[in-house]
């Protein structure tokens, strides 16, 4: 009399059971790996947007076509104050963002200023951080 053997996990249940321990394992480093690139890739679009932006504000010019900054004519009257200006300005010599050209009368044209006492544009020399920045020219 032959005695069957009755394994306890046969050939085909232990291969089967390694496909699927080998699937799962490859399917959480999938998972892992497209989350580390989700990240990635976020965070390289936020780089992108943020140089953008950087380029868009270098591009921009800060005295409009009307001869303005922020609603103030740069032509006219201006008084040259050490606190509480409506426009601060730093002297260049190149790349300015406006040429002043000093006159005694009447300024009517973009760039022309008169010194006064009382002034319609309060301007502040400053060395950093200038609203604008101007070249005087003759």
């Amino acid at each position: 009399m032959s005695a069957k053997r009755s394994p306890k996990n046969p050939p085909t249940q232990t291969f089967n059971i390694f496909i699927l321990s080998s699937v799962t394992k490859t399917l959480r480093k999938a998972n892992l790996n497209a989350e580390i690139m989700t990240r990635w890739l976020t965070l390289i679009l936020l780089c992108a947007v943020g140089m953008m932006l950087v380029a868009v504000t270098a591009v921009v010019p800060k005295v409009s076509t009307g001869c303005t900054y922020q609603h103030k004519s740069l032509y006219g009257t201006v008084q040259f104050v050490e606190k509480a200006p409506d426009l601060k300005v730093q002297v260049v010599s190149e790349l300015p963002d406006l040429q002043v050209k000093f006159v005694k009368s009447a300024p009517q044209h973009c760039g022309e200023w008169q010194i006064a006492d009382e002034a319609k544009l309060r301007v502040q020399l400053v060395e950093s951080y200038p609203d604008i920045r101007v070249k005087f020219v003759e």
